[in-house]
C-alpha cells in the first residue's frame, strides 16, 4: 500500500516525491500549494486520530494526524460533493 500510494503521490505532483508522513503544516501546505487542496472534513478513527481530508478542483488527499505528525492515507482524483440530507 505505501508504494502505490508513494507512486500515486509522485505522479499526481508532476514534481519531487511527496514524503508519506511528515510535519503537519508541512503536508498541508505541500497539497495547498501543488493542489489547491483545501480543508473539506474531518473526524476521528477508531484508533482516536483525527483523519483530515482535502479538497482541490479534481483532487482529494486524506490525512491521518497525530499530535504534530501527519501520513497520507490515501489520495485520489474526481471528488464528488453530495449533499447532505436536511435531517442529518
Amino acid at each position: 500500500m505505501k508504494t502505490i500510494l508513494a507512486t500515486l503521490l509522485t505522479l499526481a505532483s508532476d514534481g519531487p516525491e511527496i514524503p508519506l508522513c511528515a510535519p503537519h503544516g508541512e503536508l498541508v501546505a505541500t497539497i495547498g500549494k501543488l493542489y489547491g487542496e483545501k480543508l473539506a472534513g474531518f473526524g476521528r478513527d477508531s484508533d482516536g486520530n483525527m483523519v483530515e481530508v482535502y479538497v482541490g478542483e479534481n483532487t482529494w488527499s486524506a490525512l491521518v494526524v497525530n499530535g504534530d505528525q501527519a501520513c497520507f492515507a490515501s489520495v485520489g482524483f474526481d471528488w464528488q460533493v453530495i449533499p447532505l440530507p436536511p435531517n442529518l
